[in-house]
């Protein structure tokens, strides 16, 4: 009987010790993780040419394969936009600087992600994708490209970062949910410019597309990142956790020695 309690405590005493390697391994402080996923934009037919007399409107969707090129009125490819309806998916960048493809400036970058999921109101949140619009009657076009997130004086903006019009905002965020600490999901209608005071930039792309009065505020489409999955546990994570059930077996079984 002895032999046996004296093992038991042997082993109780290499359980404590797990536990204390386990405490040694775990960070001491936790740093939160960049903001990830998947950005899905979304349009509800709500712009059409009547609803902006000037014309300009979005035809093509270029995805994230098209992130070191400049978009162009005649590069061909893309994801036709039909009846200013659609859905379209913009990765988040993993990279944690700009990254400039070729010689033509800001044109054909990389946007960083260096927000992270514990401060959304620092940094921001580079996507992938662009948006081709045209003027038929004007005979030209305008490209949206190397996009990021930011909140800007507590508005959230899609910031366009073109060879054309570099750092200004795009549309809006409103009616937003934001819970990228919790679930890393932030969830929000896209507007022209409700919110001109907490725009990016000296220039928004509302007055060039010819957006003004009620339809600044008209909601035209969706903007959410969707939740990224469970992260693992931690090597010393799942220890801590073998240690403990692991004393929890040795207590029930000193206690059945004892009765």
């Amino acid at each position: 009987m002895n032999l046996e309690i004296n093992a038991i405590r042997k082993t109780k005493l290499a359980g404590l010790a797990m536990m204390l390697a386990a405490a040694t391994l775990a960070p001491q402080t936790a740093s939160a993780a960049l903001v990830s996923g998947t950005a899905t934009i979304s349009l509800n037919g709500v712009w059409n040419s009547a609803f902006l007399a000037s014309g300009w409107a979005p035809t093509t969707f270029f995805d994230s394969s098209f992130n070191n090129t400049m978009i162009s009125g005649s590069l061909a490819g893309g994801t036709a936009i039909s009846g200013f309806t659609g859905a379209f998916e913009a990765p988040i960048n993993t990279n944690t600087t700009t990254i400039v493809i070729g010689g033509f400036g800001t044109a054909g970058t990389i946007q960083a992600t260096t927000m992270d999921t514990s401060n959304s109101s620092v940094g921001v949140i580079g996507l992938s994708g662009a948006f081709r619009f045209t003027a038929p009657s004007l005979s030209t076009y305008l490209s949206s490209e190397d996009w990021t997130l930011q909140k800007i004086g507590g508005t959230w903006n899609l910031v366009d970062h073109s060879p054309g019009f570099p750092d200004n905002t795009l549309f809006q965020l409103v009616n937003v949910v934001d819970n990228l600490a919790t679930t890393g999901m932030l969830d929000g209608d896209l507007q022209f410019l409700p919110d001109p005071a907490h725009q990016a930039g000296g220039f928004s792309y509302s007055g060039f597309l010819g957006a003004t009065g009620a339809k600044l505020s008209t909601t035209i489409g969706h903007l959410s990142i969707a939740p990224v999955a469970a992260v693992p546990l931690p090597a010393a994570a799942w220890l801590f956790g073998t240690a403990l059930l692991s004393l929890f077996g040795i207590n029930r079984r000193k206690n059945s020695i004892s009765a």
